[in-house]
């Protein structure tokens, strides 16, 4: 995962040392990571490459919608591209009908 905000990054990792914290910054970098594999190979990014790397980066460990939502805002300050991710959420909420708030 590409870090664009060391400052920020240390201080999520600071402050997520629990293991619900430690599971939020794993899927954090674990969806990155997949993003970036997509980035790197110049294909298009749009919903569906998101979905499908948030599958692989969640076949690990099934985080809630609190985390994910955690997920994206770590990704949004650190990330270089995580304005990708802006509104990717709601969407998702809307197409698949998921609407778990735990």
């Amino acid at each position: 995962m590409i870090v664009s905000n060391q400052d920020e990054w240390k201080l999520f990792q600071l402050y997520n040392t629990s293991y619900y914290g430690q599971t939020i910054m794993r899927f954090a970098q674990r969806w990155a990571n997949e993003m970036e594999k997509r980035l790197n190979d110049k294909k298009t990014f749009d919903f569906v490459t998101i979905n499908n790397c948030f599958d692989l980066a969640n076949l690990k460990e099934g985080v809630t919608r609190n985390q994910i939502s955690a997920a994206i805002e770590v990704l949004t300050k650190c990330w270089p591209y995580g304005g990708l991710l802006e509104g990717w959420l709601d969407e998702y909420t809307s197409q698949t009908g998921s609407n778990r708030r735990n």
